[in-house]
C-alpha cells in the first residue's frame, strides 16, 4: 500500500533524472555522481561541526574584522592598555619589593628565608584571616596548622609513585578514599582516588568515561551534557580530551538544571550527564534524582560534582538540615568529586574522586607497558605525588594538649565537650553502612556486555540513542556550540578573580591553579598525609559541628539580606553560597563600595533566563516569612541581570562577621539609593564592560593578560 503511494512520483523522479543524464557519457555520470557525495559529506561535515555554523561564522566574521588595519590598530591599543593595568596591578599589591630573578651567588640563610616569606605573605589588602574574603581559604586556626607542619615535616620526602619504598603513605591515601566513599554512601565496590584538585578531579572523570565509552561502546566523537551552571573544569577537559561539551539552560525560577532541556541534548554520543551540589554561580542544588533517573532511562554515566560543597552536603543531614539525594544512595550515580581542600579544610591541593565500580576507575589509570625503563602506569595526571599531603586528612595527632582548638576560634570553650570523645567512634552510619544501597544489581551497567556489538546494545535503538538518534535530538537549545562562545574564550570567564569553584584560580583546587604552585610533578608531596591528618583531627563530630555553624551563618546573612531595601537574593542557597543582585542599581556598585571596606566578593554574569527573584521550594533552607524585598523606586532595566556572590566558610563564622558584613551593606545601600542610575565605574566597569563585548576572542585576551600578569617580573629593576 505504501509503495504504491510513492511509486508515481518515483516514476516521474526517474524519467526526470534520465532524461538530465541522457546525453552524458558514462565517464561523466560516474565523475558527477563521485562529486556529488563528495560534496555531500563536505557539507555535511561543514554544518554539523562540533560548533555551531551560527558560531563559527559569527568568529570568522571578527576575525576578518579584526584584521582591518584600523580596527587592528584600535583593538591592539586597548589590549595594551589592560596589559598595562593589569602589571601595575603586580606592582601595586608587591609593594614595589625588588624580584629575585636570578639564583643568588651564594645561599640564603634560614632566617633569612623565613624573614622573606613573611614579607612576602603580607603582600595584598585583604584581610582574608578576619573572614572578610569570599570562599578562597575555608578555614584557619593555628592549632591545626601546628599539627599539618608536624606531618608535613615528617612525610614531605614521601612520594606513592614508589609503594614498596613509601606503603604509609598508600595506605594513608586508600584511607581517605574510602572514608570519603563512605561519607557518599558508596557500596562495597565504590573506589576512587586523591588528586591534587577539584579542577584534576573533573578531568580524571571526563577522561575515565570517555575511555570507558570508547572501549565498551566504540563512541569516538564523545560528547558530555550538563548545565550553565557547571564549573569550567568541564570545558578544560573538553578541550583537552576532545569532548563535546553541550550546556544546556537552567531553570530560570530556581536556577538548577532544566531536565527536559538535558533530555533534548542526548544523543548517541552522550558518554556523561553532570549535575551540582552545590553550584558555584547561585549556590543552588541540581535535582540529581532526576538526573540520575535520566541516566538510568539512556543508560549514560551520571557525575555529581560536589568539588565545592561536598564536604558540607554529606553532613547537612546530621547537622540538622534535610537535603534530597545527591550522591551514591541515588541510582544511577556513578562518580562523585570532591574537594577536602575547601570544606574538608585540608590544606591546598587535595581533592577526591569517587565512582560506584572499579571499571571507570580502570579508565582513568593510565599505563604504558612497553616503555624501556619498565611497565609504568599511574592513577592520576601527575606521576610523583606528594605524600605528606595525605597525612593531613587523617592522623588524630592533636594530642592532649591540643584538644582545646583544632576547630577553631570559637571552639576552645566548647571544645572540651566535643573533642571527638569516646562516643565519637562510633560511626552514624555503623556497621550497616557498607552495604551498598544500590544493591547488587546497580553493577549491571545497563548496557550489558551486548552493548558492545552496536556501541549501545540493541535496545539502544528504543531510546533515542540509535540510529534513529543521528536527527538532532538536542532540539533548539543545543544549536549553541557544544562549550558556548564564552567557555572557549575566556579560559575563565569571570572565575579566574574568584574562590570556591571557579574561584578556584586563587587556591590551585581549580581553574588554571597557578596561584597555588603546588602542581609540578611533585607537588603533591606532604599533601597526602596532610589530608588525612586533617580529616582524622575533625572526626565525624567536628565536621558536622563546623556544617552547622556555616550554613546557620549562610541563613542568616541570606535573612538579613532579603530584609535590605532595593536588593534580592537569586533562588534559595542550598549550602553556603549567597548570589546577591538588585533591581534599582548595578549591583557592582555595592561589591566595589563593600571592596573599600576590606570585602572581597565574587562578581558573576550571564544570569539564566528571568531573574525575577524567588524563594526555592525547599522550605527547610528558606527563612520562615522572609520575601525578597523589591524596592519601590523604578527598577532599571538590565540592572537584575548582574549579581555578586558570597561564598561562606567557617571564617565567616567567627561572632561578629556576619554582623558586621550585613551592618556594611546596609549602610553602602543606603548611600547607593541616594543615586541609583550612577554607572559603575574603577575595575568592575571594565569587568561589566567585557561581558557586553560580542566578539568572545576579545574577552579571551583579556583573560591571558591577566593570567601573563601572575607571572610578571621586570625586565630592569
Amino acid at each position: 500500500m505504501t509503495s504504491s503511494l510513492f511509486k508515481p512520483g518515483f516514476e516521474h523522479f526517474k524519467i526526470f533524472v534520465n532524461g538530465c543524464l541522457c546525453d552524458k557519457e558514462p565517464w561523466q555520470i560516474v565523475t558527477l555522481t563521485t562529486t556529488s557525495v563528495l560534496a555531500g559529506v563536505w557539507l555535511w561535515g561543514f554544518i554539523f561541526q562540533e560548533e555551531s555554523l551560527l558560531s563559527r561564522g559569527k568568529k570568522t566574521a571578527f576575525r576578518l574584522a579584526r584584521k582591518i588595519p584600523a580596527i587592528a590598530r584600535r583593538i591592539d591599543s586597548e589590549l595594551d592598555k589592560i596589559n598595562e593595568t593589569f602589571e601595575k596591578e603586580v606592582i601595586n599589591r608587591n609593594q614595589g619589593n625588588p624580584y629575585i630573578t636570578t639564583l643568588p651567588d651564594k645561599g640564603k640563610s634560614h632566617t633569612e628565608i623565613v624573614e622573606l616569606v613573611k614579607q612576602y605573605l603580607k603582600f595584598g589588602d585583604f584581610k582574608w584571616e578576619e573572614g572578610y574574603v569570599s570562599g578562597a581559604v575555608y578555614y584557619f586556626n593555628t592549632d591545626l596548622i601546628k599539627l599539618l607542619t608536624d606531618v608535613y615535616t615528617l612525610a614531605s620526602y614521601t612520594n606513592p609513585l614508589h609503594p614498596d619504598i613509601f606503603p604509609g603513605v598508600c595506605k594513608m591515601e586508600a584511607e581517605v578514599v574510602r572514608m570519603t566513599a563512605n561519607l557518599f554512601h558508596g557500596g562495597p565496590s565504590s573506589c576512587g582516588t586523591m588528586t591534587t584538585g577539584g579542577t584534576e578531579s573533573i578531568l580524571m572523570a571526563c577522561k575515565a568515561y570517555r575511555d570507558y565509552a570508547r572501549s565498551e561502546w566504540g563512541i569516538k566523537h564523545p560528547e558530555i551534557i550538563l548545565p550553565t551552571t557547571s564549573h569550567p573544569a568541564f570545558d578544560k577537559a573538553g578541550l583537552y580530551f576532545g569532548i563535546r561539551i553541550t550546556h544546556t539552560p537552567v531553570d530560570p525560577v530556581h536556577y538548577k538544571a532544566d531536565i527536559n532541556a538535558m533530555r533534548r541534548a542526548i544523543s548517541r554520543n552522550t558518554i556523561l550527564l553532570v549535575g551540582s551540589t552545590p553550584n558555584f554561580p547561585y549556590g543552588t542544588m541540581d535535582d540529581i534524582e532526576e538526573i540520575a533517573a535520566l541516566g538510568r532511562q539512556y543508560n549514560i554515566p551520571v557525575h555529581v560534582d560536589a568539588c565545592l560543597g561536598g564536604f558540607l552536603v554529606i553532613f547537612m543531614e546530621q547537622a540538622g538540615y534535610k537535603l534530597p539525594p545527591f550522591d551514591f544512595s541515588v541510582p544511577g550515580v556513578t562518580s562523585i568529586s570532591a574537594d577536602t581542600h575547601k570544606y574538608g579544610f585540608a590544606p591546598k591541593g587535595s581533592s577526591v574522586i569517587l565512582y560506584s565500580e572499579p571499571k571507570y576507575r580502570h579508565h582513568q589509570f593510565c599505563v604504558t607497558t612497553d616503555w624501556p625503563g619498565g611497565v609504568y602506569g599511574s592513577p592520576t595526571v601527575n606521576g610523583s605525588r606528594a605524600g605528606g599531603k595525605l597525612a593531613s586528612h587523617f592522623e588524630d595527632g592533636r594530642g592532649e594538649d591540643s584538644k582545646e582548638d583544632v576547630r577553631g576560634q570559637d571552639s576552645k570553650e566548647d571544645s572540651k565537650e566535643d573533642v571527638r570523645g569516646e562516643d565519637s567512634k562510633e560511626d552514624v552510619r555503623g556497621e550497616d553502612s557498607k552495604e551498598d544501597v544500590r544493591g547488587e544489581d546497580s553493577k549491571e551497567d545497563g548496557r550489558g556486555q551486548d552493548s558492545k556489538e552496536d556501541g549501545r546494545g540493541e535496545d539502544s535503538k528504543e531510546d533515542g540513542r540509535g540510529e534513529d538518534s543521528k536527527e538532532d535530538v538536542r532540539g533548539e537549545d543545543s544549536k549553541e556550540d557544544g562549550r558556548g562562545e564564552d567557555s572557549k574564550e575566556d579560559g575563565r570567564g569571570e572565575d579566574s578573580k574568584e574562590g570556591g569553584r571557579g574561584e578556584d584560580s586563587k587556591e590551585g583546587g581549580r581553574g588554571e591553579d597557578s596561584k597555588e604552585g603546588g602542581r609540578g610533578e611533585d607537588s603533591k608531596e606532604g599533601i597526602i598525609a596532610a589530608c588525612w591528618a586533617t580529616m582524622v583531627s575533625f572526626g565525624l563530630n567536628g565536621y558536622v559541628d563546623a556544617t552547622k555553624k556555616i550554613v546557620e551563618t549562610t541563613k542568616l546573612i541570606d535573612k538579613r539580606l532579603r530584609e535590605i531595601d532595593g536588593l534580592f537574593i537569586f533562588g534559595s542557597p542550598a549550602t553556603s553560597v549567597i548570589a546577591i543582585g538588585s533591581k534599582v542599581f548595578h549591583i557592582y556598585r555595592l561589591s566595589d563600595a563593600l571592596t573599600t571596606r576590606g570585602w572581597n566578593l565574587n562578581p558573576l554574569q550571564y544570569p539564566e533566563g528571568s531573574s525575577t527573584p524567588t524563594l526555592s521550594s525547599a522550605p527547610d533552607l528558606v527563612p520562615t516569612g522572609v520575601q525578597p524585598n523589591l524596592h519601590q523606586v523604578t527598577q532599571i532595566p538590565g540592572y537584575a541581570t548582574w549579581r555578586i556572590h558570597l561564598c561562606v566558610t567557617y571564617m565567616h563564622t567567627t561572632n561578629g562577621v556576619a554582623d558586621r558584613f550585613i551592618a556594611d551593606v546596609e549602610e553602602e545601600v543606603a548611600l547607593i539609593m541616594k543615586d541609583p542610575s550612577k554607572e559603575v565605574d574603577g575595575k568592575l566597569a571594565m569587568y561589566g564592560m567585557s561581558q557586553k563585548i560580542p566578539d568572545r576572542s576579545i574577552v579571551g585576551d583579556f583573560t591571558r593578560f591577566f593570567l601573563d600578569s601572575m607571572y610578571y617580573t621586570p625586565t630592569d629593576q
